[in-house]
């Protein structure tokens, strides 16, 4: 049968609605005829009946390659593109206004036409994090690094590219795709960065101190707030001229009052590029950026280099990869020696840990039945973003919680409430009841935040991305933190915190002997005791939780960065 009767025949079996039988017949004769384009008509048109319109669209745009004026493939592209549009359109809307299941339904629509639909997996990923669908997730992530691997990264937008590469802290790529996104990342803020112009030439400053600038969006009731609340008031005026620049983000809170009165200097600007000209302004020596991925306008600041020396820090595990970070601050646990290699910027690192821990207030007691909790049974805690819960986390909570009799696992809720029955789903499919898991809502007084951990037994951490600001909280309220160290920066930052304490019997090598180690902890009460007795102890003995003592040493590693610059 030649090529026409086999157009024909197809074509008659499409009239009989046997597309499967017409895919059948046409599917082999493709390759050898890559450039008939009735042909390639036939096999769209029966990729359509399929109900396959991504898959058809590609044909047509196969078609298009052939005959850039043909009007059926051109019409045929355009409505798939813009029903896309229009679905993506809809579903932000949605997502917006935290209308999850309509945004969902979109998302989920967008992927079924076009598998490789980027904004669409990387909104699906977060939401099936803050949610709780654990499959959902690993099934999205999937699609997401096969997408990675398909399509031009340079045709994606940067915030999207921003948000891949902030979410591969929490679900790893592999280097080579990691690499790409940041690359086309790179490039595409340096573009943005070019847009605004030559910066006016700043005076030199009298003064011999050193001119520090710390930028960030998450000055005010943020992790990121929660942590440097207590830092700027410990800054030593004889040595340091500490600036504060803040991009405003919601409304006026402690958290930012309390930064704005440490800062010797405090500068508001929201306007990327009047945040950039003040910046400069100042001329300062060194500009500390805290946000990383998770600030997309400002990426671009910091690739115009507003100051001559630019380090990141804090805001997220791991490195800023764009252009205008010269430096990264760590420790030796997070970047230990032999891994400098794996981040742009040079690594230098703060003694014992990189992360600043500002005390709160710790409010009186509540009682269980306030908390939430039964009034009988062990307490495990993991208070951690719930997007930092995957697959191999859960399951090994699971399995602690089969170990220990009338335990609880007790999470938090944070953007979506469904998070509580998908979880419970999740724990009855590995063979526990759904109410030992206990949900707790955010509070807006932290200090009662504080106090609820008196209730709890053991703080569990999550394997891939550590809690941070939520760890710190649970051992400054006297709540054991068990952690595993971990292969990547993610994954070492509790290991960090519990070595600042003096806490080793905490920190596990592996899942197995974290669970043998929660398992003992839950059901030998000397032994928990003992480790509650200690962390007291050294929460006032060791440096951890001392902010002036960590700004000495902060304050030597930029003056240390300062002196190798000029060298």
């Amino acid at each position: 049968m030649d090529t026409s009767e086999i157009i024909k025949t197809a074509r008659d079996m499409l009239a009989r609605e046997q597309a499967q039988q017409a895919l059948d017949l046409i599917g082999p004769v493709v390759p050898r005829e890559q450039r008939n384009i009735e042909l390639l008509r036939v096999l769209a048109e029966t990729l359509m009946d399929l109900d396959r319109p991504a898959d058809a669209t590609t044909v047509y745009q196969g078609i298009l390659g052939i005959d850039p004026t043909h009007a059926e493939a051109t019409a045929k592209v355009q409505d798939a593109i813009a029903a896309m549009e229009m679905l993506l359109k809809l579903a932000s809307n949605a997502d917006d206004l935290r209308a999850w299941d309509e945004a969902r339904e979109n998302y989920e629509a967008v992927l079924h036409q076009y598998p490789l639909a980027i904004l669409a997996l990387t909104r699906l990923l977060a939401m099936d994090g803050f949610e709780g669908r654990l499959g959902d997730a690993d099934r999205h992530e999937r699609f997401l690094i096969r997408a990675l691997k398909t399509i031009d990264l340079l045709t994606i937008h940067h915030n999207n590219l921003a948000m891949i590469a902030y979410q591969a802290i929490m679900r790893p790529l592999t280097p080579s795709v990691e690499k790409a996104v940041t690359t086309a990342l790179n490039t595409q803020i340096a573009t943005l960065a070019a847009a605004f112009g030559p910066l006016a030439t700043a005076q030199p400053k009298s003064t011999g101190r050193l001119r520090v600038g710390y930028l960030s969006n998450n000055f005010r009731d943020h992790p990121i707030g929660h942590v440097t609340s207590a830092l700027f008031a410990a800054h030593d005026r004889a040595k340091i001229e500490a600036h504060v620049f803040y991009y405003p983000a919601g409304d006026a809170n402690p958290y930012t009052d309390q930064i704005k009165a440490g800062a010797e200097r405090f500068h508001v600007e929201r306007e990327p590029a009047a945040m950039l000209r003040a910046i400069a302004r100042e001329n300062l020596d060194i500009l500390v950026y805290l946000d990383g991925y998770m600030t997309t306008f400002l990426l671009p600041v910091i690739a115009r280099r507003p100051a001559p020396i630019q380090v990141y820090w804090l805001g997220h595990a791991g490195g800023c990869e764009i252009d205008g970070i010269d430096y990264i601050l760590a420790d030796e646990t997070v970047i230990p020696h032999g891994e400098e290699a794996f981040y742009r910027a040079k690594t230098v690192r703060v003694p014992g840990t990189y992360h600043p821990a500002s005390p709160h207030p710790i409010g009186p007691d509540i009682s269980r039945a306030e908390a939430g909790l039964p009034e009988r049974g062990f307490v495990f805690c993991a208070f951690n973003n719930p997007e930092k819960i995957d697959t191999p986390t859960f399951d090994l909570w699971m399995r602690i919680l089969r170990r220990v009799p009338e335990s609880v696992l007790w999470l938090s809720i944070t953007q979506s409430k469904s998070i509580v029955e998908n979880l419970r789903k999740e724990a009855e499919s590995r063979g526990i009841k759904g109410d030992r898991l206990v949900f707790a809502a955010r509070v807006p007084d932290k200090s009662v935040h504080f106090a609820r951990h008196r209730h709890a037994g053991l703080f569990l951490d999550t394997l891939g991305l550590n809690a941070s600001t939520t760890a710190l909280d649970a051992l400054w309220a006297g709540l054991p933190v068990l952690t595993v160290t971990g292969p990547r920066f993610a994954s070492r930052i509790a290991t960090s915190f519990l070595k600042a304490l003096d806490m080793p019997d905490l920190i596990c090598r592996n899942a197995l002997e974290f669970e043998e180690r929660a398992v003992t902890l839950a059901t030998k009460a000397s032994a928990l005791t003992a480790a509650r007795d200690r962390l007291a102890t050294n929460l006032t003995s060791q440096p951890l939780f001392q902010i002036e003592t960590f700004c000495r040493k902060l304050e030597a590693a930029l003056i240390g960065i300062a002196a190798s610059h000029r060298g």
